[in-house]
Formats: structure tokens, C-alpha cells, sequence
């Protein structure tokens, strides 16, 4: 039976060859993959719509009342690309009910449809 110093400075020894061996210089086409992933974030930033509603649950003939607001998908700050919003409420076939064309002055809106 091995005793409890030999186990530790065999762990010792395998752990420190292990991590020796491991550390490798990364690819130079990884980095410039990562180089252009972010230049490409940077210059075409996408939008994230953000909707708030009044209520959780809604009956036939209730009015939906709701706000919108436009962020970067990245920092989620806002931001203002789009002019105009459409809205398509559908139902469990996937087909639209009510559609609702919205004017985005600024990086939010507001609006209603009718629940059918």
C-alpha cells in the first residue's frame, strides 16, 4: 500500500504535466475569426423589440393595450434603426387576425388591438 506522501507528490507531479502540456498558443486564424466576429457586431448592430402589456391573460372583444421598446440586441441600450412596426395578432393556426401598423418615432411606441 502506497503511503499518503507518495499518493500527493505523484497528484503533484501529474497535475503540473498536465497543466505544462495544456497551455498551447492559440491559432492566429482563431483570433482573426474573433476579430471579425466583433467588428462584424460593432458595425451592424441588430434590434431587439421589447413589448409590454397591461394585463397577463385576455378574453374575445378585451382591448390589448401595449408599449414597445426598440434596444441592441448586444448592451440592450436603446436604439433607433426601423421607421415602422407591424403588429400581426394570430391565432393557434398561425394565421393573422389583427394586424397593427405602427409609426417608431423615437426607440418606442405604443398601441391597442382588439382581442378577436
Amino acid at each position: 500500500m502506497l503511503n499518503r506522501k507518495s499518493v500527493i507528490v505523484f497528484l503533484t507531479l501529474t497535475i503540473n504535466c498536465c497543466v505544462g502540456y495544456s497551455q498551447q498558443n492559440v491559432p492566429v486564424s482563431l483570433d482573426k475569426l474573433a476579430g471579425n466576429f466583433i467588428r462584424n457586431l460593432r458595425n451592424n448592430p441588430q434590434e431587439k423589440l421589447f413589448v409590454g402589456t397591461d394585463k397577463w391573460f385576455y378574453s374575445a372583444g378585451e382591448t390589448i393595450w401595449f408599449k414597445v421598446y426598440s434596444l441592441d440586441a448586444m448592451s440592450l441600450r436603446p436604439i433607433h434603426k426601423g421607421k415602422n412596426l407591424f403588429i400581426d395578432l394570430v391565432n393557434e393556426k398561425d394565421s393573422a387576425v389583427s394586424r397593427v401598423l405602427l409609426n417608431m418615432q423615437e426607440n418606442r411606441t405604443s398601441g391597442s388591438v382588439v382581442v378577436w
